[in-house]
């Protein structure tokens, strides 16, 4: 059992919760006996996605692993996995550009795109 000693607690990965303070100033991840994984002040911003964690440092985001190593470097603008791709599609913007990578950060070509986009649109109507 996890003390209440926190603004904020979200299921943040198997036995992992995020932690944030009210001013949502400081975010952090302990395990399920309330044990620092990534302590408050080491990144800027977190956000669990399903087995990693959408990361800012600096004003960058990037993509850390449930240890809080990087996955993704943090040079983007924008980052954010497919919900249905996890991290071999990820929506990206990096010097003002939108553009979609996979997990070797590489870019993916112009067909996928449109057909994630397409395929986006269509779920939202």
């Amino acid at each position: 059992i996890i003390p209440a000693q926190y603004e904020e607690l979200f299921v943040g990965g198997e036995d992992r919760f995020l932690v944030q303070t009210a001013d949502q100033k400081n975010y952090g991840i302990i395990d399920i006996k309330g044990n620092w994984v990534i302590p408050f002040g080491k990144f800027d911003w977190l956000w669990w996605r399903g087995n990693c964690y959408l990361a800012e440092k600096d004003g960058k985001k990037g993509i850390i692993d449930l240890q809080g190593n990087t996955i993704i470097p943090f040079e983007y603008e924008y980052l954010h996995p497919s919900y249905d791709e996890g991290l071999d599609l990820i929506s990206a913007k990096k010097d003002g550009e939108f553009f979609f990578i996979n997990s070797e950060l590489k870019k993916v070509n112009l067909y996928i795109w449109e057909f994630f986009l397409h395929r986006q649109i269509m779920l939202t109507l």
